[in-house]
């Protein structure tokens, strides 16, 4: 129930907190998840990751309202299987990368550009793509985006010979992505438990592990410490 996510949240303030991350399964799966993300940025930052599939221009505009003024905002991070429709379709079905990027141009459109980035899962079927994740996301007018290691839960834990990486385009990747940092136009972060063994303290303010900074709350109002959590 929405009334033991929000205790949980306030709970998880009081104790340092400092951002919320609304994920799934799809998050806006929940018939109140705009109560939800509303009530959460009250008292601090939302992230609210979504494959925007259902969303539409209303949504956009809505979260776009919580984005501009207030001290506290939604940020939105859009999952993104590929920079190519083939790629993305093949992992989320038919036409889901073209309904995917109408929604980020709709929030561009809304005037929430600047706190809409797209999200990467590294995995064999795409790392090809990384980079040009990074141009797509440019040509879009999204100024982040935020790539992530794959780990063998949920579905890729399901056809982990399929989505697994080999290790030495993996790493050769990574740093390619590593170099494109400072990109003026798009802000590139790299992330994941095994960075710290790559690079060592990455020095942006980035924790290898969010454990103790971050709150994942499930589409179901599940609370976890940590995302690698979510399918336990």
């Amino acid at each position: 129930p929405l009334c033991d996510v929000l205790n949980w949240v306030s709970q998880a303030r009081d104790l340092g907190a400092h951002t919320v991350s609304l994920t799934g399964g799809e998050p806006t799966c929940r018939p109140d998840w705009r109560e939800l993300v509303s009530r959460c940025a009250e008292h601090g930052d939302v992230t609210l990751l979504t494959n925007g599939v259902a969303l539409t221009a209303d949504d956009a505009a809505f979260l776009a309202g919580h984005v501009s003024g207030a001290d506290h905002g939604i940020h939105v991070q859009i999952s993104m299987d590929g920079a190519r429709a083939a790629t993305h379709d093949a992992v989320r079905g038919a036409a889901a990368f073209s309904r995917t990027l109408d929604f980020v141009r709709n929030l561009v459109s809304a005037g929430a550009g600047e706190r809409t980035g797209l999200t990467m899962c590294l995995t064999a079927l795409n790392l090809g793509e990384a980079t040009d994740l990074v141009l797509l996301a440019s040509r879009l007018g999204v100024r982040r985006v935020h790539f992530l290691t794959v780990f063998p839960r949920g579905r890729a834990g399901a056809f982990w010979t399929e989505f697994a990486p080999e290790v030495t385009a993996y790493q050769a990747t990574v740093l390619r992505l590593w170099e494109l940092r400072d990109s003026p136009e798009v802000e590139v972060q790299v992330s994941g438990c095994d960075l710290d063994l790559m690079f060592g303290d990455t020095g942006d303010g980035i924790p290898p592990c969010p454990l103790g900074h971050l709150l994942f709350l499930d589409s179901d109002g599940t609370a976890y410490p940590c995302e690698l959590l979510t399918d336990d």
